[in-house]
C-alpha cells in the first residue's frame, strides 16, 4: 500500500485538481469549507476533541503525538479536512490531512492493561525519526519496571480511565433485546481489570417508588465504547424503552445515523428533532394501523432539510456517545462471545470482554 501511494503521488494530485473542479462546476459550489461547515461536519468529531492521540502516516508511518484542538476545512474535495493538533513533543501547532493519517487515543499516566492483564501505567512515547521500527510506548509496571511496546505492532485497548469516566454518566443497557438508560452512580477500583465494578440505577421503580442500585463485575460484561446502536422492533412491547432514548437524543443533539428497511438509499443522516411515537401501554393501540401510518421520526439531515421518516420503516438508529453499551455476558450466546474475542484481539479499543 505504501509503495504504491508513493509511485502514484504526482498522478493523485493531478487527478486532486481535476476532481476539485468537476465537484464545483457540477454543484455549482464555490466554497467547500463553508459547505463542510453547513454540513457540521465536526460533529463526528465531537467527543475527540481536546484529548490525546497517537497520528499515523499511512504513505511514510511517521509517527506523530499530538493534542486534537479542532477540525479545519480546506477548498478541496478530495481531502477536505485537516487535524489542527498541538504536537506535544515540540508544543507547537501542525495540520494533518485526515485521509493520509490514522489516529488513535491514548491517556498518559494512566493505567492499561494489555494481554497479560498486568496494570502498565503509560509515561511517554519515545519517537525516533530515524527508524520507525524504534517508536515505542514507554509503560511502567507496579514496581516502576519500564516496558517499552512498539508502537506499530500493539493494538491497545481502552485505559482505565475511559471507564472510570462513565461514573455520573448515562449507560445505554442491553437486556434481551430491550436497550435501556441507565446512570452510572460510580466506579469501584480493582487490582485485576475484571474485578472493576460499576454501580448503576435499576431501570425499574419499585412499589415504594424507591430507585434501587445494580452492581455488576466488568467480567460479568460485555462493554462497547463509544458506538451505540438502537434496534428499532416489530414489537411494541419495547416502545416505551426505544422512546426514551429518541427523547434522549434530541435533546443532546447528537449526529445520528438512521438505517432503513431496504437495500439501497438506506441511511439518513442527521439531528432528531421529532418523534410521534405511542407507548405499547395504550389498550388496544396496536390494533389500530391507521395510527401506526402516523408514527413518524423527524430527522434535520445534514444538508439542513426537515424530513418525515416513517417509524416502521426504520431497522435502528446508531450513535456516539461518551459511555459505552453494555450487557450481561452470560445472557448472550456462545457465538456472540466467540465473535466478541475475535472483535477484541484486532480492535481491543472496540470492546471489553473478559
Amino acid at each position: 500500500q505504501q509503495k504504491y501511494a508513493k509511485k502514484f503521488e504526482v498522478a493523485r494530485q493531478k487527478f486532486k485538481i481535476i476532481a476539485n473542479k468537476k465537484f464545483k462546476e457540477t454543484f455549482e459550489i464555490k466554497d467547500i469549507p463553508f459547505l463542510m461547515e453547513n454540513l457540521r461536519r465536526k460533529e463526528v468529531y465531537k467527543f475527540d476533541l481536546n484529548k490525546d492521540f497517537v497520528f499515523r502516516n499511512k504513505i511514510t508511518d511517521d509517527i506523530i503525538l499530538g493534542k486534537l484542538n479542532d477540525i479545519k476545512f480546506i477548498d478541496d474535495i478530495s481531502e477536505s479536512e485537516q487535524f489542527v493538533i498541538t504536537n506535544l513533543k515540540t508544543n507547537q501547532k501542525e495540520f494533518l490531512n485526515s485521509s493520509i493519517y490514522t489516529h488513535f487515543q491514548i491517556d498518559l499516566n494512566e493505567t492499561y492493561f494489555l494481554e497479560k492483564k498486568i496494570p502498565l501505567t503509560l509515561i511517554d512515547i519515545d519517537l525516533n525519526r530515524n527508524n520507525h521500527n524504534g517508536n515505542f510506548l514507554i509503560f511502567l509496571d507496579e514496581e516502576n519496571n519500564k516496558i517499552l511496546k512498539p508502537i506499530l505492532k500493539t493494538k491497545l485497548p481502552n485505559s482505565i480511565a475511559f471507564f472510570k469516566n462513565f461514573k455520573e454518566q448515562d449507560i445505554f443497557f442491553k437486556k434481551k433485546g430491550e436497550l435501556k438508560i441507565s446512570r452510572c452512580i460510580d466506579v469501584l477500583d480493582a487490582s485485576e481489570i475484571k474485578g472493576y465494578e460499576l454501580i448503576l440505577t435499576n431501570f425499574e421503580i419499585t412499589k415504594n417508588h424507591e430507585q434501587k442500585h445494580l452492581k455488576y463485575v466488568i467480567d460479568e460484561l460485555i462493554i462497547k465504547p463509544k458506538r451505540i446502536t438502537l434496534p428499532i422492533h416489530r414489537d411494541r412491547k419495547f416502545r416505551e424503552s426505544e422512546l426514551q432514548i429518541i427523547k434522549w437524543l434530541i435533546n443532546k443533539d447528537l449526529l445520528s445515523y438512521i438505517y432503513l428497511k431496504k437495500p439501497v438509499n438506506n441511511v439518513e443522516i442527521g439531528f432528531i428533532r421529532k418523534i410521534n411515537l405511542k407507548p405499547q401501554n395504550i389498550e388496544n393501540y396496536h390494533k389500530k394501523t391507521e395510527n401506526n401510518d402516523k408514527e413518524t421520526l423527524v430527522l434535520k439531515n445534514i444538508f439542513g432539510k426537515e424530513i418525515k421518516i416513517p417509524y416502521n420503516k426504520i431497522e435502528l438508529i446508531i450513535f456516539e456517545y461518551t459511555s459505552a453499551m453494555i450487557q450481561i455476558k452470560s445472557e448472550t450466546s456462545f457465538s456472540s462471545r466467540l465473535g466478541y474475542k475475535i472483535l477484541k484481539k484486532f480492535k481491543p479499543e472496540r470492546i471489553l470482554i473478559t
